[in-house]
C-alpha cells in the first residue's frame, strides 16, 4: 500500500511542478513582450500579480470564501489596481 501511495504522491508533485513551470513561463513571456515592445524593463506585472495573490489569500483566510470566488474577485481587484494610476 505504501508503494501505491508513493506513486500517487510523486504524480501529484510532477503535476504541480508542471503547473508551476507553466506559470513561470507565462510570467517570463510577459516580461519579454513588454521589454521587446518598449525597450524598458518593467516589473509592474509582478506587483499586480502579487497584489492579486494577496487579495485572494486574504479573501480565503479572513472571509472564508471558496477558492473560485476568491480567484474571480482577486482578478477583478488586480484589474482595478492596474488601472488605478490612470485615474489620478
Amino acid at each position: 500500500m505504501s508503494i501505491l501511495a508513493g506513486i500517487l504522491y510523486s504524480n501529484e508533485i510532477l503535476f504541480q511542478g508542471f503547473i508551476d513551470g507553466l506559470v513561470y513561463a507565462l510570467i517570463a513571456m510577459g516580461l519579454v513582450l513588454i521589454y521587446k515592445a518598449t525597450g524598458v524593463i518593467n516589473f509592474a506585472q509582478g506587483a499586480i500579480g502579487t497584489f492579486g495573490g494577496f487579495v485572494m489569500g486574504m479573501l480565503m483566510v479572513n472571509y472564508g470564501l471558496p477558492y473560485w470566488l476568491a480567484a474571480i474577485l482577486a482578478i477583478a481587484a488586480s484589474a482595478v489596481f492596474q488601472q488605478s494610476p490612470n485615474f489620478w
